[in-house]
């Protein structure tokens, strides 16, 4: 999907140049300026626990909140995933330890640090006995290092085991059976997020009084994984998840939360009901630099129209990872049909 967008993409730069002059005033949006400092680690020091902010949605679909634990190159990893898009009814957790190292600055991806990792054991705790059934059948057939095992609710079972040269125990592999891959530490990267005030006069603060009340917001970014569930253990990530906060972030409810939480307590989110119907419609724009396949980075400004159909789009690219230096700007536009804009020659229509 993504490749068909970029092809179509720079098939419209080629036709129509770089869109200097949007957004036009036909559509009036346009990307809002942040007060906000981006300080990139190097090395990043990722040492601590890290949680997700949300409940998040991999392809498949999957619904998983992350909890990893980095201490002295060793690592310890908790996924646990869910029935629902809200992560309040826990499907199985899933443990993993293992070492990382980082090895350079990634060349394919700028502003990013490459690393290997060596994987020691896997754990699985399912949550539900309809799943515990059904991996059990699952292990019969597909795993004969653990032919013969019924899983039961609340209980470790171990499904990957690379023993150090210490330990005396046999080796199996059967993380197959859930499609799991680990290869997001791969790639990885610390920013650090500070917001630069401003005071009625509309000058800066003194830096020692933004640094008395706030304390700048620390991001782990790893390696994204593939949209196919039969490739994921064969690719290398060239773009990053959504970003990792520090268990302790006083301004991340959810973060104290998952930081509690261990494999026999998963942690259960809050439940949104407003949630039920969603609305789209209106103005979106990124928050941030984003990171896009093979080093590709920009910032989106979307616009959503109220009769569900329309909707228009401003694509920013760059050269650099932190969207400094533009290098070309795509206007995207999605009408409903029959419609067409007037005296806009260097609008596209999808």
């Amino acid at each position: 999907m993504w490749r068909n967008f970029l092809s179509s993409l720079f098939l419209a730069y080629s036709v129509a140049g770089v869109f200097d002059e949007l957004p036009s005033k036909d559509t009036n949006i346009k990307c809002p300026s942040t007060n906000e400092e981006t300080e990139r680690l190097y090395p990043p020091k990722f040492r601590g626990v890290w949680t997700s902010s949300r409940c998040e949605i991999r392809p498949g679909p999957e619904f998983l909140v992350r909890k990893y634990i980095f201490r002295r190159k060793k690592f310890k990893l908790y996924q646990f995933y869910y029935f629902d898009a809200q992560c309040t009814r826990p499907k199985y957790g899933i443990t993993a330890e293992g070492s990382i190292k980082v090895q350079q600055m990634s060349w394919v991806v700028r502003g990013g640090a490459e690393s290997v990792y060596r994987l020691y054991n896997v754990t699985i705790n399912p949550y539900n006995k309809h799943f515990a059934r059904k991996l059990s059948k699952r292990i019969k057939m597909y795993c004969k290092s653990l032919h013969g095992m019924n899983l039961k609710r609340y209980r470790k079972y171990k499904i990957f085991n690379f023993p150090r040269k210490f330990q005396k125990s046999k080796d199996f592999d059967c993380i197959g059976l859930l499609s799991l891959s680990f290869h997001e530490l791969q790639l990885l990267k610390v920013e650090l997020k500070k917001k630069t005030n401003f005071n009625t006069h509309n000058s800066y603060l003194d830096d020692n009084q933004i640094s008395r009340y706030q304390k700048p917001t620390r991001l782990l970014y790893l390696g994204n994984i593939h949209t196919d569930i039969n490739q994921r253990s064969t690719y290398r990530p060239y773009s990053y998840q959504t970003p990792l906060k520090k268990g302790n972030s006083r301004d991340c409810t959810v973060c104290r939360k998952i930081k509690k939480s261990n494999e026999f307590k998963p942690p259960r989110l809050n439940k949104n009901r407003n949630q039920r119907r969603i609305f789209i419609d209106g103005y979106w724009s990124s928050t941030g630099c984003e990171t896009r396949s093979y080093g590709q980075f920009l910032k989106r400004s979307l616009l959503f129209h109220a009769n569900g159909v329309s909707w228009e789009g401003i694509y920013d690219f760059y050269r650099d990872p932190d969207c400094n230096h533009g290098s070309l700007s795509v206007h995207f536009l999605r009408l409903l049909k029959g419609k067409r804009i007037s005296n806009n020659r260097r609008s596209i229509r999808l």
